[in-house]
């Protein structure tokens, strides 16, 4: 069975005009940012499944995801949201079959830390390793 946030994390990895601004602050598996991180290191996304299922046969797992774009203010959370969905929406590769946004972001804050985070969920499907392929 196929580990939906490592494929993620792979795909998201080789997409150049998300990488060149998040670096390698790709948080797969994750609600929040890794304890040390701050804004002023640079955006980040800490992404994690809410769960799915198994379907065509079970050869494809259809997940929903939710995602945090993390950067120093508001703006540039959307603008790092705006990234993520040019690069996911509608796309595919490597295990990732179909990515397709479910809800368009919006601006929130932390309410320990006070950063700003853009919120969206994606429903994206995966082979899943399993059935027939």
């Amino acid at each position: 069975m196929i580990i939906t946030p490592v494929a993620l994390r792979t795909f998201l990895a080789a997409q150049t005009p998300l990488t060149a601004i998040t670096g390698d602050r790709l948080w797969a598996a994750a609600t929040n940012p890794p304890a040390g991180y701050k804004p002023a290191m640079g955006p980040g996304i800490a992404f994690n499944g809410r769960g799915g299922s198994l379907g065509y046969e079970n050869v494809i797992v259809t997940e929903s995801t939710q995602f945090k774009c993390y950067a120093a203010n508001a703006l540039a959370t959307l603008e790092l949201y705006g990234v993520l969905v040019d690069v996911l929406h509608d796309r595919s590769g490597g295990a990732v079959r179909h990515a397709e946004l479910e809800s368009t972001g919006y601006v929130l804050q932390e309410p320990e830390t006070g950063w700003f985070f853009a919120l969206t969920y994606f429903s994206i499907l995966y082979g899943s390793g399993l059935g027939r392929q």
